[in-house]
């Protein structure tokens, strides 16, 4: 009888190792899931319209919409805007070559009072669907939700380390004009320099 339980244990013990050195040897596996699955992203995709929108009394609104990689509407906001110049600023995560973009801050106002954080606008359950489309398939889907995941706990690091180089870009809307539509792309593959 004791023979059998040892057995077990072992068998048990086994079972947790083998798994954990699988797990670990998967774990490096993450970016070369992604980066074999990248170049399905399209290469460029409108994933934000932003337009100035003056009402009846003088006042103004900065309207924002946000749009996966079919050109679909996926959230929207708006809120007072009383002039000057809009920052937008994006992360970048360069993954083999090719760059997952995501939008994550507009800042406006005198001495940059509003900040509008982006991604609760486009980010639902976990996944960002600015990175939604019929062309992707579920392992590439799956991926991005993961770097997604790791990106936005802040673990730069970490993000580095898994998948690559990541860096902040700033765009800078100079005193947008009223009723013109600002259109803002995610290129996932870069002009060569």
């Amino acid at each position: 009888m004791k023979k059998k339980v040892l057995m077990i244990a072992a068998a048990l013990w086994a079972a947790v190792l083998v798994g954990f050195i699988f797990g670990c040897s998967n774990a490096g596996s993450d970016n070369n899931r992604l980066k074999g699955k990248i170049h399905l992203l399209k290469n460029e995709s409108v994933a934000l319209k932003i337009k100035i929108v003056p009402y009846e009394g003088g006042q103004r609104y900065v309207t924002a919409k946000f749009f996966d990689l079919d050109g679909m509407f996926v959230g929207r906001f708006e809120r007072e805007y009383n002039g000057g110049d809009i920052l937008l600023t994006m992360g970048d995560i360069n993954v083999g070559g090719r760059h997952v973009v995501f939008p994550l801050k507009m800042v406006y106002g005198e001495n940059n009072s509003t900040v509008i954080p982006l991604t609760e606008y486009y980010a639902k359950e976990g996944y960002p669907k600015i990175y939604v489309s019929r062309n992707i398939d579920t392992v590439l889907r799956h991926e991005i939700g993961k770097l997604y995941s790791v990106y936005s706990k802040g673990d730069i690091k970490l993000v580095e380390e898994q998948y690559g180089e990541v860096s902040s870009d700033s765009i800078v809307l100079k005193n947008p004009q009223d009723r013109v539509l600002y259109e803002f792309k995610v290129r996932a593959k870069r002009a060569e320099k």
